[in-house]
Parts: structure tokens; sequence; C-alpha cells
């Protein structure tokens, strides 16, 4: 039986996982079982929330999936960038923002890339990680 085992490509959106002698490309499939799993997930949102209201705008994400955190930060009237490796991931957000009011959409601007490797001209006050929890916890003191 072949193991499973990841490797990245050249394209950041692009990861091939090799499961029983297929290969697939990861995030292809799995953007919407994502979704699916993860969307109610909410006990850090409000977090980043007040975190993000604390500091400089505009804000940036990394990794910011189909936008869980994302989302709910322009909700509270701030302005954000979304950055993710994958495009399917980028898809899945675009379908959920087009269903936001239009002053939500025009507070959230999305970028393919990898957070390891970014450059953007714009400088931003905070940056969120959703996919780490937070070690410490400002919101509150």
């Amino acid at each position: 039986m072949n193991p499973v085992r990841c490797v990245r490509l050249p394209r950041p959106d692009v990861f091939k996982v090799n499961c029983l002698g297929e290969e697939i490309e990861f995030y292809a499939k799995y953007a919407d079982i994502y979704e699916l799993q993860f969307a109610h997930i909410s006990d850090d949102v409000e977090f980043w929330v007040k975190l993000a209201k604390r500091f400089p705008k505009p804000v940036l994400e990394l990794a910011c999936g189909t936008g869980r955190i994302t989302i709910p930060i322009a909700r509270a009237g701030i302005r954000i960038t979304g950055l993710d490796a994958s495009r399917e991931m980028l898809r899945v957000f675009k379908k959920k923002l087009e269903k936001e009011d239009s002053e939500v959409r025009r507070r959230v601007s999305l970028k393919l890339g990898d957070m390891r490797d970014f450059d953007f001209k714009e400088r931003f006050g905070f940056i969120v990680d959703g996919q780490r929890k937070p070690a410490i916890s400002m919101v509150g003191s």
C-alpha cells in the first residue's frame, strides 16, 4: 500500500496527495468540505474581531481560507485583506462574500499567495493567523 504523502508543487495553491496510489489535488477537492466542516466554528472569531479593532487599520489575514474570520472582521467595519494559497478556498470565500451587503464586500480584498513568501506594497496594522489559536489574550486588558 502506498503511504499518504504531500508534495508541494510550483503553483502555490496545489498540494498533491498520493492516497492509495491515486494523486489528487488536495485543496481542489477539499475546499467545499473544509467549509462544511469549519464554517460553524466561531469560538475564536470574537477574539480576532476585538483585537483587530484595537490596532491601526487595515488588517491582513494569513491563510484566510473561506472567510470564517475575515468576513466577521469586515462586518465590524474594518478593511481587511485575505491571503490564501488555494484558488479553491478563495472561490468558496468569494461565493460567501457575494451574500454579504455591499459595504462588507467593499472592505474585503482577496489575494492568492503563499503566506511564507509574499510582498504587498500596503502596510497592515494587524495580522491575523486564524489557523493558530491565540497564545495570549489582549482583549479586555
